[in-house]
């Protein structure tokens, strides 16, 4: 009888230890197919990055935009990235901003005694009465580049102002309106604004 239940028992516990053994093997091929999830959905992720950052990049084509046409009054032309669109604002004043605005974006003006001193529009921007840090990045007679900083928020936003005479009429280039342009943006910016020309 004693023996009986000594077998029974030993038994039992080697099921029981099958049992664990099994299910600590189970647990481990799960354990591996989350790992082979968790990997596939990382290389799913690497996969879709390319084409997500690919969508948030500005081209390196380049086209020439007329700056008259459809009741615009700017004798003019620019060159921009290629997929750029034009919006007027008046006859004399219009945006020139790529299909993802976030990327690249100019405004172009009519001069006039406000908008082209440039002395005043720094002098302005040091004084931080909208609870924004300006800082001066360059300034020649026709450029003022500067960055500006939220207070806040910590953000920082290039901006510039770039007068360009054409035939007699000076006119205002400066950065779109979309705002939190990084240097490289605001530089591209500034080179398209730089290839503003009279329409011959």
């Amino acid at each position: 009888m004693t023996k009986h239940i000594a077998i029974t028992l030993g038994l039992a516990l080697t099921f029981g230890l099958g049992l664990t053994a099994c299910d600590k093997a189970e647990d481990k091929d799960k354990a591996k197919d989350k790992a082979g999830d968790k990997d596939k959905a990382g290389d799913k992720d690497k996969d879709t990055k390319p084409a997500d950052e690919a969508k948030a990049t500005l081209p390196t084509d380049t086209e020439v935009l007329a700056l008259d046409g459809d009741g615009h009054e700017i004798p003019a032309t620019i060159t921009v990235p290629k997929g750029s669109v034009i919006f007027a604002d008046t006859p004399t004043s219009l945006r020139v901003d790529f299909s993802d605005d976030a990327l690249f974006g100019v405004q172009i003006a009519a001069g006039n005694e406000y908008n082209t001193n440039l002395k005043e529009t720094e002098e302005s921007m040091l004084k931080n009465e909208y609870g924004n840090t300006n800082k001066i990045l360059e300034k020649t007679d026709t450029l003022l580049r500067w960055s500006m900083t939220s207070d806040d928020s910590g953000n920082t936003n290039n901006r510039f102002k770039l007068l360009v005479t054409l035939g007699e009429k000076v006119w205002v280039c400066s950065d779109g309106n979309y705002g939190g342009w990084d240097p490289d943006k605001s530089a591209r910016q500034v080179e398209a604004c730089k290839t503003l020309a009279a329409k011959e």
